[in-house]
């Protein structure tokens, strides 16, 4: 396998609240902050670290994965919102959370829980994997608003789930299917707003393999870099572990 990742802080926001977990060669997760002050900061890199940690103990123990990830992400929640509970500053602080566990050859384990987002390219194709967690979603799934009409939603990106800013919260826990060939792409929303799928399939079909997180990024710069933008790319997915950059 070889991993390519890049975090950029984007051309508007002061700070970058995003937060990349690389546990080489199995478990990848993005994280996308939310909250006031540095409160969306602290969240992201908690929730990652904690999922990092529970995730490890409970595979340890012969547990599935499905059931490490999410035991992983309760406990994470619980201490994302009790250390929120601490400070002014931190009420309300959250984070979004995608991450992907890679079991064998043949399959992957997938927990989410906000708006980042895991991408599957095959064949040419690209797939989103997981399923957003926002109001404009769960409108759009409803029937009560239109495709157009979500892209231009002006709460397109009020979550309906963001892990620390409630007790408690449902994540979606999957398992999918991949193949040697397989690219895939984990992200924030700082790339999924500002670039299309349409324009990201492009990218993963045009450039080499070691030039998909620059590009990426890059394109989410061009289109205006309102947000932080994150991703990580994993690719040759058959084969021994390694890394591409990372920064």
């Amino acid at each position: 396998m070889k991993v390519y990742s890049k975090t950029d802080v984007g051309l508007v926001r002061e700070k970058n609240e995003d937060s990349i977990l690389l546990k080489s060669p199995k478990l990848f997760a993005v994280a996308d902050g939310v909250g006031g002050f540095e409160g969306g900061e602290i969240a992201s890199k908690m929730a990652l670290e904690i999922l990092d940690k529970v995730t490890e103990k409970y595979l340890n123990e012969n547990q599935p994965p499905s059931y490490a990830l999410r035991k992983a992400v309760s406990e994470a929640n619980a201490y994302v919102y009790a250390e929120g509970q601490k400070k002014y500053e931190h009420l309300g602080m959250g984070t979004t959370l995608t991450a992907v566990y890679i079991e064998d050859r043949q399959t992957a384990h997938v927990v989410q829980i906000g708006d980042s987002r895991l991408y599957r390219f095959r064949s040419g194709h690209l797939e989103q994997i997981t399923c957003d967690q926002t109001l404009v979603n769960e409108l759009l799934t409803a029937g009560k608003i239109t495709e157009g009409e979500a892209k231009i939603h002006p709460q397109k990106n009020w979550l309906s789930q963001a892990l620390g800013s409630e007790s408690i919260v449902q994540a979606d826990v999957s398992k999918i299917d991949i193949e040697q060939d397989d690219v895939l792409l984990l992200c924030s929303d700082g790339l999924s707003d500002m670039v299309s799928d349409r324009d990201i399939e492009e990218i993963l079909r045009t450039f080499a393999k070691e030039k998909y997180a620059d590009k990426l990024v890059e394109r989410a710069l061009q289109n205006g870099g309102k947000d932080n933008v994150s991703v990580i790319v994993l690719t040759d997915l058959d084969k021994e572990d390694g890394h591409g950059n990372n920064n």
